[in-house]
């Protein structure tokens, strides 16, 4: 690791959010399946009828603790506290946890944090992300089930976890029937698509490297389904640069996962709508 770290911080910072998806895709997976996850400590309901909205300065401080504390308590409770004061578990994913991500991305670009901190800091993050989810399914308001399913994949070669996970959950809290995989090759993702009736595709994407792919695994969704599947984009690419999103032949994108899984109810729903 000191070897890699070394060389890592050698590398222009034009070049690091490239090398940034190598560290999420391959080195991040390897070492959350060595470090167990700890045990759930799910906020308790609060009485506080208070509102509270995780800013900015939130994200940067959880970003600062998960970088250089080794003891999970410690963001654990910084996330409890917010809790507390009244941000609800969504406001937590979208406001708190995901801009920490990018935060410790934007440090190790700006040479602020080296490869190892950020790379354990977001496997703490991913860690935080489990922690949560049982309140967040507690959160949800009671849903009828949608007659309608969603594949959720990142592009072969790219895992993209902690995004699609986020995606993945509030699309089954929105009632929504779900299915995930990660195809390994186009011949893979094809034969998945045509395993099963599904109405929506989302596909996950963080780099710039992976465009020709999102753009070839479009096209095959298209052919493999005759056009009758929606195809959705997202992740950081198509964030800061939405005009990929019909360069590679997409239907649309979404910011978030609440933005996905209300733009996936409205495509069902209308599908549903012709259908009768």
């Amino acid at each position: 690791y000191d070897k890699l770290r070394n060389d890592l911080d050698g590398i222009p910072c034009r070049q690091r959010r490239v090398v940034g998806c190598t560290i999420e895709t391959e080195v991040i997976p390897r070492l959350m399946m060595t470090h167990s996850i700890s045990a759930t400590r799910s906020p308790k309901p609060t009485k506080s009828k208070q509102l509270y909205r995780p800013s900015q300065v939130d994200a940067a401080a959880l970003a600062r603790i998960v970088l250089e504390s080794q003891d999970a308590v410690e963001a654990e409770s910084f996330v409890v506290d917010l809790f507390q004061r009244g941000a609800s578990i969504e406001q937590l994913y979208l406001d708190l946890l995901a801009p920490a991500a990018r935060h410790m991305g934007d440090m190790w670009t700006a040479d602020t944090a080296d490869f190892m901190q950020v790379t354990e800091g977001l496997i703490r993050i991913q860690r935080l992300l489990h922690d949560l989810a049982p309140a967040f399914e507690r959160e949800r308001e009671q849903q009828t089930p949608i007659k309608g399913k969603v594949l959720l994949m990142p592009v072969p070669g790219e895992q993209h976890a902690f995004g699609l996970v986020m995606v993945e959950e509030f699309m089954r809290r929105a009632g929504l029937e779900c299915r995930s995989n990660t195809p390994k090759t186009l011949r893979d993702l094809t034969n998945i698509v045509k395993d099963d009736a599904f109405d929506v595709v989302a596909l996950g994407a963080s780099c710039e490297i992976y465009l020709d792919s999102v753009a070839s695994c479009v096209k095959a969704i298209k052919k493999a389904s005759n056009g009758a599947i929606t195809v959705l984009v997202g992740g950081d690419v198509f964030n800061r640069n939405p005009e990929f999103v019909p360069l590679v032949g997409a239907d649309g994108t979404a910011r978030d996962g609440r933005d996905a899984a209300l733009q996936v109810k409205r495509i069902v729903s209308k599908g549903l709508l012709h259908a009768n």
